[in-house]
């Protein structure tokens, strides 16, 4: 194996765990900033990429939508 796809695959462990951490909501950047913050120095596009391939993705909270008033 290639020394990127070696690279990839202890970078995914590292996604995926910064993700659980995070309860699911992190996305691509905030993982960025996580493991810039451990030392680790990739692209945010490669964070990307790696999430986006392995169907990681943040939770997104609905947002609270008045309902419509109903006029008589």
């Amino acid at each position: 194996m290639s020394k990127r796809i070696i690279e990839n695959t202890e970078l995914l462990k590292l996604i995926m765990e910064i993700h659980q951490k995070s309860r699911f909501t992190y996305g691509s950047r905030r993982v960025h900033a996580e493991l810039r913050e451990m030392g680790y120095f990739v692209g945010h596009n490669r964070v990307g990429r790696l999430m986006k391939l392995n169907k990681i993705r943040a939770k997104v909270k609905k947002r609270f939508k008045i309902p419509p008033r109903i006029l008589l």
